[in-house]
């Protein structure tokens, strides 16, 4: 078996500017960054900074453990990869302990980010040398794959927000639904729609709040006038509260006669809802409402006792 030292290894980049990276980049897994309201692209390439984070560390790791005696090749990696593990799951509790949201595609990107520096080192067993390094390239593209699956359908998804807008959401595309969560659960569905083949199918569950909410749209809404939505219904008198806040809305104490709130008792069948947007400019109490800065929209009931599931579609703005 292959036995390695530190002549095996070279890592190119100068040690000095591997430590200053990391004296940077470590304190800002913990304090910083974006809160949950700030733009999701922002979020986004905040998280993937666990990438550049565990390059680093990882080529300063292989800098300190080729110091150590000669190994075989697999021990080393092996001792290396577990480091690497470690030191992802470590990072990621602790942030969890500072009020970061702990999460697998965080620890994941730190994974990738240690296997990339060793392929930047660019070392590999003597024996089928050409066949090792195809496995640790395949590994490499694999793990990658399944860190910027999430990024590359988000950023997708901006465009496309973009692009539709005023229509918020017709759920034609099954990557609007990364703008949308629910506490009882929602799917795109194909059992019913008033336009195209789809629409968000949305369980209202039998005890306390339970609804959907949309964010990521467009925020300035200040050039229409109306905001219309399709709603459909398993039974008559269906109690739904439609609720809409602004972003001073959410950085301030967040009252409920500060933003806009409407409750409707659905037909059963299709409902087509149409919402007169100076309502809501007039809805918080002693202030008006931020047409220029709207953050979130949502749907809701409260106690239904029963479950039951409604389906909405062409979330839209529409002018006179």
């Amino acid at each position: 078996m292959t036995d390695i030292n530190h002549k095996t290894f070279l890592v190119t980049i100068p040690l000095w500017l591997i430590v200053v990276s990391l004296l940077v980049s470590v304190p800002l897994l913990f304090i910083g960054g974006p809160n949950y309201y700030d733009n999701r692209i922002i979020k986004l390439l905040w998280d993937l900074g666990h990438i550049p984070f565990m390059f680093f560390t990882g080529l300063l790791l292989v800098s300190l453990l080729s110091r150590l005696a000669v190994m075989p090749y697999w021990a080393f990696f092996g001792l290396y990869a577990c480091i690497a593990v470690m030191i992802a799951v470590v990072t990621e509790y602790l942030q969890g302990k500072v009020g970061r949201i702990t999460s697998l595609s965080d620890v994941l990107a730190d994974l990738w980010g240690a296997l990339l520096a060793w392929l930047y080192i660019g070392c590999y067993p003597k024996g089928r040398r050409f066949k090792w390094k195809v496995l640790f390239y395949g590994l490499a593209l694999g793990l990658g794959g399944g860190v910027l699956t999430k990024p590359a359908i988000t950023v997708y998804d901006e465009v496309l927000a973009k692009r539709q807008f005023p229509l918020i959401a017709g759920f034609e595309s099954s990557s609007e639904l990364s703008r949308w969560s629910a506490r009882g659960g929602f799917e795109q569905s194909r059992d019913r729609a008033t336009e195209g083949q789809y629409s968000l199918k949305v369980l209202l569950l039998p005890e306390g709040y339970s609804g959907t909410s949309v964010n990521d749209f467009p925020a300035d809404w200040q050039e229409y006038d109306y905001f219309r939505f399709d709603v459909w219904s398993p039974l008559s008198f269906l109690p739904l509260t439609v609720r809409m806040h602004d972003m001073q809305h959410v950085e301030g104490e967040q009252h409920y006669n500060d933003r806009f709130n409407r409750r409707y008792q659905l037909k059963k069948g299709w409902n087509r809802i149409l919402i007169d947007l100076n309502d809501v400019l007039h809805a918080p109490k002693g202030r008006l409402f931020r047409l220029d800065e709207v953050e979130g929209v949502g749907w809701f009931s409260y106690n239904l006792g029963t479950t039951e599931t409604i389906y909405l579609d062409q979330v839209m703005l529409l002018r006179k």
